[in-house]
């Protein structure tokens, strides 16, 4: 279940973000190596927008979901 891999609000809103159009099932192979790399919206912050398209590419529209996962990591600092 894709809610035993998050810890805490910032990690929830990244698997529901992943979630958007996408199934479980592919959710779940790439949200740990998501967390692994950025456990938090701080460290999410300081990747690119490549990085972080090359790690969420098997979900599909690696574009638009990068720049919300990083938009919601700037809001969520805040």
């Amino acid at each position: 279940m894709v809610q035993q891999q998050i810890n805490g609000p910032w990690q929830h809103m990244v698997g529901v973000i992943m979630l958007n159009c996408t199934g479980r099932k592919q959710v779940k192979k790439v949200l740990p190596e998501f967390i692994k790399r950025w456990p938090n919206a701080e460290s999410l912050l300081h990747a690119t927008s490549r990085q972080i398209q090359e790690v969420i590419a098997p979900l599909g529209m690696k574009r638009v979901r990068a720049e919300r996962l990083y938009r919601m990591s700037e809001q969520f600092k805040d």
